[in-house]
């Protein structure tokens, strides 16, 4: 996660500094989430 607008090289990752946000972000995306149709690249099992 970066600021784009301060950082375009995307030099600073900012996951860390903001816990609270990065949780509620995942919740919004999580329902758009799908699995791939190639099961070769169903890499779902990392983000446990």
């Amino acid at each position: 996660m970066y600021n784009l607008k301060n950082d375009v090289g995307e030099k600073k990752n900012l996951i860390t500094s903001n816990p609270t946000l990065v949780a509620k972000l995942k919740v919004i995306m999580k329902p758009s989430k799908t699995l791939p149709e190639n099961k070769e690249f169903d890499w779902s099992d990392i983000e446990k």
